[in-house]
């Protein structure tokens, strides 16, 4: 019964998540532009907002799929307005707070998740508390829901601006990053993975520690994982999720306008070494990630080339010594070219204990080569 419910949750969650909110269907009873994008209301817009949301209250919570489907329809719209203003998010959360409490204390699946949905677009102090709280759900379903919206919340706030403190949003960081770090249920993975890739890319001074606090979970999240392949288990799985992260930590320790300390370089770089070191146990093992995975392995060295490259300018130039102190690894032609040897030579030597990489960054070379 408990696995039917799951399953259940879990393609709910599936449909609602899938949706963009601009992809919901436009209705012409909305609030006008004037308000949503205000930066100060005044006592006549506050009571547009509060009528605008008790006209549709009781039909989003009907029983008839499409009566409620329409009114959730529109109360959605406003936050589709890419000028949202962070007052007006403020306002209609507190506007909506007795209808998403009696979606949440409905016993309808897709009410509660649609509490979810409105509390990642709206994404302030009582959203992320609810958010986190069904990060704890037991149902996988829920609890993956749960993740989906607190990316939503990291995109949200970086597009639109805080509407809660900065200590909110680290604590939320906290809260996915546990979620992953059971490993048990490889969606769930993958939906921590991307809430804290989102996490990686969040902009400002405010955000910095939000910001820099993602990369670093991100790569403590996923390197453990890549340093437990040992040949045995398929990479693949690995492998993808080993390329997202990759991907969001270059560009945020790339990204020119990004507060990035040296913490966070040196555990992108951490993740690189990881990357590197799955082919280099392989090639030592005499299990060559060649054949039928040459391709893919080629793609993740090219991506750990890549990251590798763009954290150490980074970190350079955050530690004041010249981009030429650099060097552009191509770590990956060697195994298009299949000189397997060169590639175990040079990756052993970049992160063995005693390299300068390993010293630098204060990295455990045995999480890359047991001894």
């Amino acid at each position: 019964m408990i696995m039917v419910t799951t399953f259940r949750t879990l393609a709910i969650a599936a449909v609602i998540a899938t949706c963009s909110v601009s992809a919901f269907g436009q209705s012409s009873v909305s609030l006008p532009a004037s308000i949503v994008e205000s930066n100060t209301l005044n006592g006549a817009s506050l009571q547009q907002i509060t009528g605008f949301v008790g006209s549709l209250s009781e039909a989003a919570m009907s029983e008839d799929y499409e009566d409620a489907k329409r009114a959730q329809d529109r109360l959605l719209t406003p936050l589709a307005d890419r000028d949202i203003s962070v007052a007006f998010r403020q306002a209609y959360a507190d506007a909506l707070s007795s209808m998403i409490r009696e979606l949440q204390a409905s016993d309808q699946v897709g009410h509660k998740l649609f509490a979810l949905r409105l509390a990642g677009e709206l994404s302030t102090t009582a959203s992320i508390r609810m958010i986190r709280e069904q990060l704890d759900a037991d149902d996988a379903g829920t609890r993956l829901f749960a993740i989906g919206r607190a990316r939503r919340v990291f995109e949200i706030t970086g597009a639109h601006g805080l509407a809660v403190s900065s200590t909110e949003i680290e604590g939320l960081v906290d809260a996915v990053f546990a979620q992953g770090d059971s490993g048990e249920n490889p969606l769930i993975l993958d939906a921590v993975v991307r809430a804290l890739a989102a996490g990686t890319a969040l902009p400002g001074s405010d955000l910095a520690g939000a910001r820099n606090q993602s990369i670093q979970s991100l790569s403590d999240l996923v390197s453990p994982i890549l340093a437990s392949l040992d040949g045995t288990q398929p990479p693949e799985p690995a492998y993808r999720i080993g390329l997202r992260a990759s991907s969001a930590l270059t560009s945020s320790v790339s990204d020119v306008n990004g507060d990035v300390t040296t913490e966070s370089t040196s555990a992108a770089i951490r993740l690189a070494g990881n990357m590197l070191a799955v082919s280099l146990r392989e090639i030592i093992d005499s299990n060559p990630p060649l054949g039928r995975n040459r391709d893919v392995t080629i793609r993740v060295v090219q991506s750990a080339d890549a990251l590798l490259y763009f954290s150490g300018l980074k970190h350079a130039e955050l530690r004041s010594r010249p981009s030429s102190s650099v060097e552009l690894t191509d770590f990956a032609a060697l195994l298009r070219e299949g000189d397997d040897r060169g590639y175990r030579n040079a990756v052993a030597l970049l992160l063995s204990a005693n390299s300068e990489l390993v010293n630098t960054h204060k990295l455990d070379a045995n999480e890359f080569i047991q001894e």
